[in-house]
């Protein structure tokens, strides 16, 4: 699917989903991602698919998180050119929409139908003033387990490649391990064992790449 780049702060932003490979579909699902920091959901409006609210999970907008399906008894075609649906947002701050949304399977698998039920992948692309490139967000994930006494998975996305330093430390700010990186554009994994940090209970980690930073915290138990 593809979407227009750009919105300034305070601007009402539509976002318009359109399909370069609508071809004998019969249904699809995914996961919307945005950056609720810099984009309010304001509303979804029908396009070519008829679609209405019913078909967009809103009970996580306020994290940033959309999810949506879509089937029909049929396969359907849509040229390029036509909406699909449009997603409306307003700008918390001037952005680039493709830095902001993402598709991912979070919440609901990434993935299409066509009217023999085979399944197809679902990728998200922006259109900017340099041609049509795979969007990405910056986003740190909650470790899983948590809370663990052996080892736990943190996963990151990154909007493009870059090195990333995931930093260990404990309540009072002491510095307990710091891995450094080699980070990939989209969704980056590591596994972090309790062993290599010497420590118990709250410890927060923190992820700087490419001119971002989040934290969040995991537990450690005996």
């Amino acid at each position: 699917m593809e979407i227009m780049d750009k919105a300034e702060a305070g601007e009402i932003h539509k976002v318009e989903f359109k399909s370069s490979d609508f071809n004998n579909i019969s249904g699809y699902q995914f996961t919307v991602k945005f950056d609720a920091s810099a984009m309010t959901f304001e509303g979804v409006e029908a396009g070519a698919l008829k679609t209405t609210e019913g078909n967009f999970g809103l009970s996580r907008v306020s994290n940033g998180i959309i999810t949506t399906s879509w089937n029909s008894s049929k396969g359907e075609s849509y040229s390029a050119d036509q909406v699909l649906f449009t997603l409306v947002f307003r700008a918390n701050k001037g952005i680039q929409i493709g830095q902001a949304i993402s598709i991912n399977s979070e919440v609901t698998a990434a993935e299409a139908y066509d009217a023999t039920l085979e399944t197809k992948a679902v990728r998200l692309n922006v259109r900017t003033d340099r041609g049509v490139v795979e969007t990405g967000l910056f986003e740190l994930n909650q470790n899983e387990p948590n809370p663990f006494n052996k080892q736990t998975t943190v996963t990151f996305n990154l909007p493009n490649a870059s090195p990333a330093t995931l930093t260990m430390y404990d309540v009072t700010g002491k510095v307990l391990r710091v891995y450094e990186i080699e980070g990939l554009k989209g969704l980056n994994t590591k596994v972090i064992n309790k062993s290599e940090l010497n420590g118990n209970g709250v410890i927060y980690y923190q992820l700087d790449a490419a001119n971002y930073t989040a934290t969040k915290r995991m537990v450690i138990i005996e």
